[in-house]
């Protein structure tokens, strides 16, 4: 039981995770040029 609860827990922190670093990379911040080209670099081939 407990750990179906753990893995509960760590899945809402994960998603939170997720829904913090989706936000803030969509947001407009001075830095996007850089880190799109940063997301094209690691991207590349």
């Amino acid at each position: 039981m407990m750990s179906a609860l753990a893995a509960t827990v760590t899945g809402v922190v994960l998603a939170l995770f997720a829904v913090v670093g989706g936000v803030s990379a969509i947001s407009p911040t001075p830095n996007a040029p850089a880190a799109s080209e940063n997301v094209v670099v690691y991207d590349a081939p």
